[in-house]
Formats: C-alpha cells, structure tokens, sequence
C-alpha cells in the first residue's frame, strides 16, 4: 500500500478532535480549547486565522456560510459569527438537555445535534442577529453521540442502540 506524507503541519495549542473544512478554511473543535480556524489557503504553509474559546467542551463543529455551529457539551450549540476569521464571534447558545452537545452537523437551515440521553435536537438557524430555535427532534432509546443527515433522513450513532435512521421531515 502507497503511503503519502503530510504536505504541512500547524503546531497548535489546542488539540483538534472533529473539523471541517469549507473552501480554504479548516475549522477544528479542540475540547477544551473552543474553535480554531486555520487559512490552507497554501496547503505547505497553513495559518493560525483566529480562536474562539468557549464556555464548554467544544466536541464538534460544522459551518454553514459565515456562521459555524460548536457542539459545545453542556453549554450546548453555541453559534459563532466566523465572517471575520481573526475576530470570531459568539452570537446565540441552545441548551440541546442535560447530557449537552456531543455531534453537530447542518444541512439547509437546520443544525441536528447528537444530544446524548437526550436524543437527536434539531435546532433553525436564520442570521447573526436572529436567535436559533428548537424546531424538533426526538429522544432515541440509547445515548445519541453522533449523527448524520442525506436526503430525507437523520442517522444517528445511537450508543448500545446502534444506528437509528428517522425521517427528517417533520423531525
């Protein structure tokens, strides 16, 4: 099997468990140190852009636009105005239930959060100055830790449940 080496690395304080990647920019969530986004703008040489620390424990992250969404433990999903890389800012926090945010992704206007005990959270956004609001989800019947969306459903790593597959329409 061919190996390949990294083309670059980026030392950083903050040790990155989920990212994402839009365009030229690669967003990390690192537990305990909140969101870094990275410019590889230049793949061989990336850049420190800007920090957000949060409040929680910063378990995931997704992007949608100029807005990133930190699955931020028991603070819950905090969005962050991301427009201005150098100066994010954090706009509106959710409370998701008492196991808090451990998974986020977006699809549209709709952020689904893997809420633990709490199950599956699907949460509206609209813009920076608009609060996001809880419009469905369900409690699943193990611990939700992850999950996932395409087409018309949500798949949800479930813990011992396994998977679960729900229709996302209505949540």
């Amino acid at each position: 099997v061919p190996s390949a080496e990294p083309s670059a690395s980026i030392a950083s304080l903050a040790v990155p468990g989920k990212l994402n990647a839009v365009g030229q920019m690669v967003y990390t969530a690192g537990a305990y140190q909140g969101l870094h986004m990275v410019n590889a703008a230049n793949p061989a040489a990336p850049v420190l852009a800007g920090v957000l620390t949060t409040s929680g424990t910063a378990n995931d992250v997704a992007v949608a636009g100029d807005m990133a969404f930190i699955a931020d433990g028991a603070t819950g999903l905090l969005q962050a105005n991301v427009s201005v890389p150098v100066a994010p800012t954090a706009t509106y926090t959710v409370s998701v239930g008492a196991s808090g945010a451990l998974a986020v992704t977006v699809e549209a206007d709709i952020a689904y959060v893997a809420a633990g005990a709490s199950g599956l959270v699907a949460v509206q956004f609209y813009d920076h100055l608009t609060p996001p609001v809880i419009v469905g989800g369900f409690d699943t019947p193990g611990t939700a830790l992850d999950a996932a969306v395409a087409g018309e459903y949500a798949y949800i790593a479930d813990g011992d449940a396994g998977l679960m597959i729900a229709d996302r329409f209505p949540l």
